[in-house]
C-alpha cells in the first residue's frame, strides 16, 4: 500500500489535475509525453494489471482520440473484474467512464446496455 501512495504522490508532482488548461494552449504533445510516462511509472510500480490509467483515458477522451480512451477504459474494467466483486464501485465507475465516452459520440446504442 505504500508503494502506491508513493507512486500516486509521484504522479501529483509531474501531471497536472486539469490537463484541460494546458490542452487549452496547445501543448499536446508535451501533456501525451507526460502521461505515457506517468503510465509507464504505474505499470512498473504498480504491476502491469493495475488500474491506475483513468486519468490518461480522460486526457485521451480530452482530445477527441476516443479509441485510445475505449481501449483504456475497457482495460480498466477488465482488470477491476477480474480482481473485484461484481459490486464493487470501482466496476461501476469503469462502466460509467465508458458510457459517458459512447455518449460523447452519441453512440447512445452503445451506452444504453452498460447502464
Amino acid at each position: 500500500m505504500a508503494k502506491l501512495y508513493k507512486v500516486r504522490a509521484n504522479i501529483e508532482t509531474r501531471a497536472p489535475r486539469h490537463s484541460i488548461t494546458s490542452e487549452q494552449f496547445g501543448k499536446y504533445n508535451e501533456i501525451e509525453s507526460l502521461y505515457q510516462q506517468i503510465l509507464a511509472i504505474c505499470k512498473k510500480a504498480l504491476g502491469p494489471e493495475h488500474s491506475d490509467t483513468v486519468l490518461f483515458a480522460v486526457f485521451y477522451k480530452g482530445q477527441g482520440k476516443y479509441n485510445e480512451a475505449k481501449s483504456l477504459y475497457q482495460w480498466t474494467l477488465e482488470i477491476h473484474e477480474k480482481a473485484l466483486d461484481p459490486e464493487h464501485s470501482d466496476i461501476a465507475s469503469s462502466l460509467n467512464n465508458l458510457t459517458e465516452l459512447y455518449q460523447s459520440q452519441s453512440k447512445h446504442n452503445k451506452a444504453e446496455p452498460l447502464f
